[in-house]
C-alpha cells in the first residue's frame, strides 16, 4: 500500500500492469513505461504534481480543474491503447 492508502491492486487495475511490475515501481527497482506512468497521472492527484516537479514545472500552478486534466490523460492513454492494438502482425506497416 503507497503512503496514500492506495493499494497495489488499485495501481494495477488503473494502469493495466502486472502485479510484479506495481512491485517494482513501489520497491524502487524500475519505473513505469509512459503508458503506465500517464495512467497513473491520470489516477493520482499525487503522481501528477510529482511529475511536474520532476519535469521542473512545479513553477506553473497546476489548474484546479484537475477532472480537466485527468480527462485529457485518460484520451491520451486510449490513444495510445487504440494505436497499440493497430499494431502486429496482422499490420501493414
Amino acid at each position: 500500500m503507497t503512503s496514500d492508502g492506495v493499494s497495489a491492486k488499485t495501481i494495477m487495475r488503473w494502469t493495466g500492469a502486472s502485479e510484479r511490475a506495481v512491485k517494482g515501481w513501489f520497491g524502487g527497482k524500475r519505473g513505469p513505461r509512459g503508458e503506465h506512468l500517464i495512467a497513473l497521472m491520470a489516477g493520482s492527484d499525487a503522481v501528477f504534481l510529482a511529475v511536474l516537479r520532476l519535469a521542473q514545472r512545479d513553477r506553473f500552478e497546476p489548474s484546479p480543474d484537475l477532472d480537466a486534466v485527468r480527462d485529457y490523460l485518460r484520451q491520451a492513454l486510449s490513444a495510445l491503447d487504440e494505436a497499440g492494438s493497430n499494431v502486429g502482425p496482422e499490420s501493414t506497416e
